[in-house]
């Protein structure tokens, strides 16, 4: 179904000093970061101008690890209390940084989603060695603060005899979403070497499979090529299993970290991000007889259930306004139903293309480039402006493109 709303985009900056060695957007900056907005001040201004020409307050934050950078997330949320401008945010970071930046600042900040990499309990990287990874991602749904974790499948270590101890570790975080990719070797990473190296890369896999959800991209020693695509399914069923749907687990905390901040200390600031998360656990509660009436079993039946009554308790009844909301849900719902019914559930968005004569154009006066994109099969030319920051810069020294190049 439709979700309303407009989210814009923010890209602080590039590359990622972790440096996992299986991660091809690190090693194609080197294995360092290049900050496009070197201040939080300088994040801030970029926010309210992406502000005033979408009318959003919602952002995603495409940086690898967003909160590594402490000091210029703290200018961010210094900026934003100043002015009285609550943004709110979806990042990517890992366990440690959260861990230094801190849950409740991340909740002043208006972290309302996190993407984190567990990867393994076996092999557990520098970010995550020693951590309580369950204990912290459950104090973030305590906050409000929806997680997507990420496992992997088929590292070196797997056996067909202990691949389902890992896969039981992710399903047992029970973070709100969960995403499980297969060991892929990605060119120009430590790992494509290794593979490369020891004669183990599939080079007959056309490129365009290289993206870790079906076929793993060199050969497992103790795996056989079809066992990929049947663990990749059965990881993600039995996480489904477990942890019933996703939208069930971010209605539970949307209501979870509204209760958490209802309970806290008196502090102007936090009001408005427990309005903040008020409003989000209206907007999911809005679905919940959705998720009851295709609820996949009777556990997530029993779940949602109670989850609806826990939203009376401390929310009331629904008003008349939620009611017809609530009413309008479960009509699209029941209508992608039987579209699935008939055969044609598959939803495909329309892709945008936007197409840019290099070489063709110079700047104008103002310093703007023109960029050529489509408009209702026409060119259209619209006007990018340059940084106006001197905080904002690009890398000095991009990666070589023949480093990604397929074999």
């Amino acid at each position: 179904m439709p979700v309303p709303g407009v989210c814009g985009l923010l890209v602080p900056g590039v590359g990622c000093v972790n440096g996992c060695r299986f991660c091809a957007t690190s090693h194609f900056f080197g294995r360092t970061y290049s900050p496009f907005y070197a201040t939080g001040e300088a994040l801030y201004r970029q926010a309210c101008a992406i502000n005033q020409k979408l009318g959003c307050n919602e952002f995603f934050v495409m940086d690898e690890n967003f909160l590594k950078d402490r000091e210029r997330a703290m200018g961010l949320l210094a900026a934003m209390e100043r002015d009285g401008r609550a943004f709110t945010f979806g990042v990517f970071s890992s366990t440690e940084a959260i861990e230094a930046f801190g849950v409740d600042n991340m909740v002043r900040l208006g972290v309302f989603f996190v993407w984190l990499g567990a990867e393994s309990r076996t092999e557990t990287y520098e970010k995550n060695r020693g951590r309580d990874l369950k204990g912290l991602i459950k104090k973030l749904r305590d906050h409000g603060i929806a997680v997507l974790v990420s496992g992997i499948l088929l590292l070196e270590h797997h056996r067909p005899e202990n691949i389902w101890e890992d896969i039981d570790f992710i399903c047992g975080l029970e973070a709100d979403l969960t995403q499980f990719m297969l060991f892929t070797a990605m060119p120009g990473t430590q790992l494509y070497e290794q593979v490369a190296r020891q004669g183990l890369l599939s080079r007959e896999l056309p490129f365009e499979e290289w993206h870790g959800q079906k076929y793993q991209n060199w050969r497992h020693p103790h795996f056989a090529p079809g066992d990929a695509p049947r663990l990749v399914d059965e990881a993600f069923r039995a996480e489904f299993d477990r942890n019933s749907s996703s939208i069930y687990r971010m209605a539970d905390t949307a209501l979870r970290g509204w209760r958490t901040l209802e309970d806290g200390p008196a502090d102007p600031w936090l009001a408005k991000r427990k309005a903040q998360l008020k409003a989000r656990a209206a907007e999911m509660r809005i679905v919940v007889p959705c998720m009851r009436r295709f609820a996949h079993d009777d556990l997530e039946r029993k779940r949602v259930e109670a989850l609806r009554d826990r939203y009376v308790r401390e929310l009331g009844p629904l008003t008349l306004r939620e009611r017809g909301l609530a009413a309008a849900a479960r009509v699209l719902s029941e209508a992608h139903a039987l579209r699935v019914r008939l055969g044609g559930g598959t939803t495909q968005p329309k892709p945008t293309v936007t197409r840019y004569r290099q070489g063709a154009v110079k700047e104008d006066q103002s310093g703007r480039v023109p960029a050529v994109a489509p408009s209702e099969g026409r060119a259209a030319v619209r006007l990018i402006p340059p940084p106006h920051d001197a905080a904002c810069r690009v890398p000095e020294k991009p990666a070589d493109p023949a480093e990604l190049r397929a074999p």
